[in-house]
């Protein structure tokens, strides 16, 4: 359970900083929505959106095996299924 709240917490901080690099400006009768006013800003503004995905992808992605059901429901019931229809 640590390892998810860890992987929150990087999001959360993740997403705070991308968040300052987000910019709104505002015309008369319009909202531009803009999240740069130079190169440098938009390449840090994705790049930190990209690693807010990461740490809760990757965990979602090495969980392998963790779990009663993995080993006892999915695992033997694909390879079951996948020999029975050939």
């Amino acid at each position: 359970m640590l390892i998810y709240i860890i992987g929150l917490i990087l999001t959360l901080i993740f997403i705070g900083i991308a968040n300052k690099y987000f910019v709104v400006t505002t015309n008369d009768s319009s909202i531009n929505i803009d999240s740069t006013k130079n190169n440098k800003k938009k390449y840090l503004y994705y790049l930190f959106i990209i690693l807010s995905i990461l740490p809760l992808t990757l965990i979602s992605a090495l969980r392998v095996g963790v779990g009663t059901d993995y080993f006892f429901g999915y695992y033997p019931g694909f390879f079951i299924l996948n020999y029975q229809n050939i």
